[in-house]
């Protein structure tokens, strides 16, 4: 199995970064702007080109040093299964986006080279409360 991680530094305190994953407003301001959320799942949508792509997540866990996401449903197929965790520790947030099968489709690399861009709009959204959400 392949794993991505990410990790940078905040002053947040881990209940900011937990609400900025675990709520429609903290998703809104820094992944998704149309999403549905609540505590059990998260449905989030995004304009590509035209045409909506889904991601649809259960949240395993949701607390202040971790928050972890399983894929359930998404026009990546890839991503189905895989889990996003999310620790912070002494003012670092990283990000595990694990369980992808291989790793040299055009699908992954999309994932892969994607991912910078959404944790620079949450690091930005945590730390100014404004990122850059698709």
């Amino acid at each position: 199995m392949h794993t991505l991680t990410h990790s940078f530094a905040t002053s947040a305190t881990p209940s900011a970064v937990r609400a900025a994953l675990t709520t429609a407003d903290g998703i809104r301001g820094w992944w998704s702007r149309d999403c549905d959320v609540d505590e059990d799942a998260h449905e989030l949508r995004f304009d590509k080109g035209g045409r909506t792509v889904t991601m649809n997540f259960r949240v395993d866990q949701a607390e202040d040093h971790e928050v972890r996401l399983t894929c359930t449903a998404n026009g990546n197929p890839v991503w189905v299964g895989t889990t996003l965790t999310w620790r912070v520790a002494e003012g670092t947030v990283t990000l595990e986006h694990a369980g992808f099968a291989e790793d040299q489709s055009p699908p992954f690399a999309m994932t892969r080279d994607g991912w910078p861009m959404f944790v620079a709009s949450l690091e930005a959204y945590l730390a100014t409360g404004t990122g850059q959400p698709m």
